[in-house]
């Protein structure tokens, strides 16, 4: 997830950039969810 911001940045394409970004804090949240709902801390 971290390369695809990186490469958008870099590449200078602020659109693949801000979804790549949005893509990966959805895909944190989801995963932060589950590892709270499964009770590990």
């Amino acid at each position: 997830e971290h390369a695809g911001i990186v490469d958008a940045i870099i590449d200078g394409d602020a659109a693949r950039a801000e979804a790549a970004m949005k893509a990966h804090l959805e895909g944190s949240l989801g995963r932060y969810r589950a590892l709270l709902r499964s009770g590990a801390r």
